[in-house]
């Protein structure tokens, strides 16, 4: 088969998770033997194509807007206001896209993330008759900065500003043929604002880029009960709340790592003169995480605001850490209570509290909860998720037939 994939970025233009998932998508794809063209933003060149291999080709092309994506943030609002404005149509992308997407014919398309390349696309693709499956990722389709479910109160101009884009990213995403996410949570919040009313929708966990082997060595209960914050340190990632919380939890044979690196980096160091069980260790490198996970007896995600389906909780699990999750959005549907982990009701400081004592006094179990989290990550294949993908897409065209 043939498959063309578009997404906004690309290594080595990349900063989020949509990337990696494209790339595993791509490297199963090519494995299988399938046909792959990959169309994707630049910001230097008009267009430049490449080939790799038998079965991929990859096409970047300029989106030129006032600025580029990874630009964006310390633009002013007008200028955001602009970017967004020429960004539902851009038809310099579309234009050169839509001609490479005619001459490669292929038969599914895959559109990910297209904030920055043109959401006028998808509806061109679908007026062309062709046959499109649509990745959520985010929240991008419902507020451009991420931010509408985190501000809490939104003053009139706010709301106005995040009605009209919902309005316009509704008309220009149109009606693909499936919708995929990897937590039912952000299919139906996209429901609730009248996305995808007649698509049809299926919930699959994202896979894996890397299944980890190693076994997770038994701590004795007399050792250290070390929690692992694992994040960008920023407000809404509640590293600061589970931070303050950690703070009144009465057991000094205890430690928090934090990890990560953002703007709350120097409030959290601050933090920790105050309570030296709080250690902060900031950003590291990737193939680190193999280190920090083999002391960790538990990892907490303490989101305050409303999460996707976060990549940390599928790396705990890998490595055979149980999680104690907040409640806030899709991260408790990768969570079977007290089979692979907890959940405790989001920034609320006595039910961590609670949650945490629960989990130290029953440490013991840890151990097998983490194999039960080892076993569900086994499932997260690529292969296994282009299985699932592939039957919806069989499905739906068969349905379209009869």
């Amino acid at each position: 088969m043939k498959f063309c994939l578009l997404n906004n970025l690309y290594p080595p233009n990349a900063r989020g998770g949509a990337e990696v998932i494209v790339e595993l998508l791509i490297n199963g794809l090519v494995k299988a033997g399938h046909q792959v063209l990959l169309i994707t933003s630049t910001p230097e060149v008009k267009y430049a194509k490449e080939k790799i291999g038998e079965n991929l080709q990859i096409l970047r092309i300029n989106p030129k807007n006032i600025y580029y994506l990874l630009e964006d943030k310390n633009q002013s609002s007008l200028k955001k206001i602009i970017f967004h404005s020429y960004d539902f149509f851009n038809t310099a992308f579309s234009k050169i896209a839509l001609a490479e997407i005619d001459a490669f014919k292929p038969d599914v398309v895959l559109t990910h993330n297209l904030k920055g390349i043109g959401l006028g696309i998808a509806r061109k693709l679908q007026h062309k008759n062709y046959f499109q499956i649509h990745t959520l990722h985010d929240f991008q389709l419902l507020d451009p900065h991420g931010s509408f479910w985190r501000a809490g109160v939104i003053n009139p101009c706010q709301n106005i500003f995040y009605k009209s884009y919902r309005l316009f990213s509704r008309f220009f995403i149109g009606r693909p043929n499936v919708v995929i996410a990897p937590s039912q949570f952000i299919l139906n919040k996209h429901k609730e604002f009248g996305f995808f009313q007649n698509s049809v929708t299926q919930a699959i966990f994202n896979p894996l880029s890397n299944l980890n082997n190693q076994e997770q060595s038994e701590k004795k209960i007399d050792e250290i009960f070390t929690v692992l914050f694992l994040g960008q340190l920023t407000a809404h990632k509640g590293a600061e709340f589970l931070a303050k919380t950690f703070k009144k939890f009465i057991c000094p044979n205890a430690e928090l790592l934090i990890v990560g690196g953002g703007e709350q980096l120097p409030l959290m160091r601050d933090l920790a003169k105050l309570d030296s069980r709080l250690k902060i260790l900031g950003q590291i490198d990737h193939d680190q995480l193999s280190v920090i996970f083999q002391k960790t007896d538990l990892l907490v995600v303490s989101t305050l605001s409303l999460d996707n389906s976060p990549t940390v909780i599928y790396e705990a699990y890998s490595f055979g850490v149980p999680v104690l999750v907040s409640d806030s959005g899709g991260s408790k549907e990768l969570v079977k209570v007290d089979e692979t982990g907890w959940v405790f009701k989001s920034g609320d400081e006595n039910d961590l509290l609670t949650k945490l004592n629960l989990v130290f006094d029953s440490r013991e179990k840890l151990p097998i909860l983490g194999k039960n989290g080892k076993k569900f990550a086994q499932d997260l294949t690529i292969d296994h998720y282009l299985e699932r993908m592939l039957v919806l897409c069989r499905n739906s065209i068969k349905s379209q037939l009869n």
